[in-house]
């Protein structure tokens, strides 16, 4: 008889992970358009980045690799420490439901969501920037696709990105961007070892507000 993987459910399942990028877009949003007003020379920098990316998922299996196109959500709130330099907190969440596991047909549900400490560079509108954190994969199984996605445990996250930003008005500008993210878990099941990593690599338009330096350079 064939033993079923047991399916935990992941840590963050009792949240929604759409409610959270959703809850943490709206408080940045109230941030960067209340940061301007709140005094004449504001230090707090951020951006919004959105765009189409791809998705790889490897598990130690074998039989439970899938890829797909996703969509990619990255947020960044922080301060401008140098005119060229911003340090920041990053909340990142990809996610896709066309991904395509190796050994089943059919398309199915995955995801990222992570938060971290990171930092950008901005010369000349040219951009470079890393953040590194913990996150949560959530991704399909070959044994039960059909049920959803596994959950996965806390794992560690690189993300790096490189671009260029055009001025539009007073401190705000626009964006585009290349990103590449790796990651690696441990997964929540006891009957059947996933540990699930993969990379993501996309294409991203960013909205932003420069703060005032803390520090003249």
């Amino acid at each position: 008889m064939q033993t079923r993987p047991d399916r935990r459910p992941s840590v963050c399942a009792a949240v929604p992970r759409t409610r959270i990028a959703g809850g943490a877009l709206a408080l940045w949003l109230v941030l960067a358009l209340g940061a301007p007003r709140a005094a004449e020379a504001s230090s707090f920098a951020g951006r919004v980045s959105l765009g189409p990316t791809y998705i790889q998922n490897d598990t130690a299996d074998g039989r439970s690799d899938s890829s797909g196109p996703g969509v990619a959500l990255q947020l960044d709130a922080g301060v401008q420490l140098w005119s060229p330099l911003v340090v920041h907190g990053t909340l990142l969440y990809d996610y896709s439901r066309w991904l395509e596991v190796d050994t089943v047909s059919g398309k199915h549900e995955g995801s990222m969501l992570g938060f971290g400490l990171g930092a950008t560079v901005n010369v000349i509108g040219i951009t470079l920037g890393a953040v590194a954190g913990g996150q949560f994969t959530s991704f399909p199984s070959a044994d039960d696709p059909s049920s959803g996605p596994n959950g996965a445990s806390l794992g560690p996250f690189l993300s790096l990105s490189a671009g260029y930003v055009w001025p539009l008005i007073d401190d705000f500008d626009v964006g585009l961007h290349g990103i590449f993210r790796v990651r690696e878990s441990q997964d929540e099941t006891n009957s059947v070892v996933y540990d699930p990593s993969g990379y993501h690599l996309g294409l991203v338009l960013s909205f932003g507000l420069e703060g005032e330096p803390l520090h003249g350079l």
